[in-house]
């Protein structure tokens, strides 16, 4: 039955003696009603060379009030794109989470599970909610989720599930929060290490300053945060891994890359620039590169 397939782990798979591996196995309906299949489990072991087991999905009606999460809908909250990290702040975009063109934002930490009705589960784990409409959530992913390559998310609304999306979870997902300076100009949030005021064209970063880029997509840290609380300044939550820097093509040293303290998800990147800066392009600005191990380069102007 096509309308099952296995959504992780990548098979083959070796499981060691007397462990255990967990499996995503995703139901994709064709049409409303009850769905069944055969699973076969083969192994090379001559005591227990397959075993079967059935599942079984119920498919329900379509329905245009019913929650529901667009594919590729879970994102990183900065970048809008790519995988989720555990702690990290994540956006999901749809239909129907609110009714009349309800929004709703908590004040005060630690952050809530439910707004207007709504939640979030990631992985099972319910999810701290951070803002919703009726097409978009943003929420950070629990420090909880079970590890793997991939995990299922499911948005609940006065207690009628959405179908589950299947999100890619990494260490590392660096997404660096934009603004727009101007109608037409998306800049990144880069302030003066000094002054904590915004990088811009008119008040510039200086050769050998310190720079504050504010990101998210940091899950591999040296403290786990509780879910949905502010960040602690006693012990900082760095980054295992520093990540390297480069601006308009120059080595820069990062300082600190790590949870910002009293806030939820938010990673900051202290950033030495060069000695010698190159000129600006046309824009006034130059790339600003990050890049953690095994990840691919993310940059910024």
């Amino acid at each position: 039955n096509s309308q099952f397939t296995v959504a992780s782990p990548a098979m083959p798979l070796a499981v060691q003696p007397v462990a255990s591996q967990d499996g995503i196995l995703r139901f994709t309906p064709t049409a409303a009603g009850l769905q069944a299949a055969n699973v076969t489990l083969a192994s090379n072991d001559p005591t227990h060379a397959s075993t079967v087991v059935k599942v079984q999905g119920t498919a329900a009606p379509a329905s245009g009030t019913s929650p529901q999460i667009k594919s590729g809908g879970v994102v990183n909250a900065a970048s809008y794109q790519g995988a989720l990290v555990r702690g990290g702040l994540a956006a999901l975009f749809g239909s129907n989470f609110t009714t009349g063109g309800a929004t709703a934002q908590p004040t005060v930490l630690p952050l809530p599970f439910s707004l207007l009705g709504v939640s979030i589960t990631v992985g099972g784990v319910p999810a701290p909610l951070i803002y919703l409409n009726s097409g978009q959530i943003n929420f950070q992913v629990p420090v909880e989720v079970p590890a793997g390559a991939l995990t299922p998310v499911v948005v609940t609304v006065n207690g009628v599930s959405s179908p589950a999306v299947i999100a890619k979870m990494a260490d590392y997902a660096l997404g660096v929060f934009m603004y727009a300076r101007t109608a037409t100009v998306i800049d990144p949030i880069i302030v003066h290490g000094a002054t904590n005021q915004l990088v811009t064209p008119s008040d510039p970063a200086l050769p050998n300053e310190t720079v504050v880029a504010y990101a998210t997509g940091v899950g591999k840290l040296s403290y786990l945060p509780v879910t949905g609380a502010g960040s602690p300044s006693s012990p900082f939550s760095q980054a295992i891994d520093t990540p390297t820097a480069a601006l308009g093509g120059q080595p820069a040293v990062v300082g600190f890359a790590g949870l910002t303290p009293a806030l939820v998800g938010l990673i900051q990147l202290n950033i030495q620039l060069p000695a010698q800066i190159a000129a600006p392009g046309s824009g006034g600005s130059l790339p600003l590169t990050i890049q953690f191990p095994g990840v691919a380069l993310v940059t910024v102007n």
